[in-house]
């Protein structure tokens, strides 16, 4: 069975975009403390519209069975968002 994108792509995806949120959690974490939470939040709307613009191709694509292809990309996307929250809550709790 084939795969609409590469293995690596969609973790690599993952990946870049939960390192990018880290970041902007530990800059506002930093400068604005009070701010943390709502930077979460922020930050995971961005993911999710660019886990919709990552999936666009498969979605206007004519493949057979879409639902392998998405069940592919969104495990991740939830194991890495746990990943994402269970830093900001450690990020909020500290202080």
């Amino acid at each position: 069975m084939a795969f609409f994108y590469q293995v690596w792509s969609i973790y690599t995806f993952h990946i870049v975009a939960t390192l990018l949120i880290y970041l902007f959690l530990l800059f506002v974490n930093k400068n604005f403390f009070d701010k943390t939470g709502f930077a979460f939040l922020a930050g995971s709307v961005i993911k999710m519209m660019a886990a919709v613009v990552f999936l666009i191709p498969l979605i206007k694509a004519d493949v057979n069975d879409p639902i392998i292809d998405v069940t592919a990309f969104f495990i991740p996307y939830f194991l890495f968002l746990f990943f994402e929250t269970f830093f900001a809550i450690r990020l909020i709790n500290n202080r």
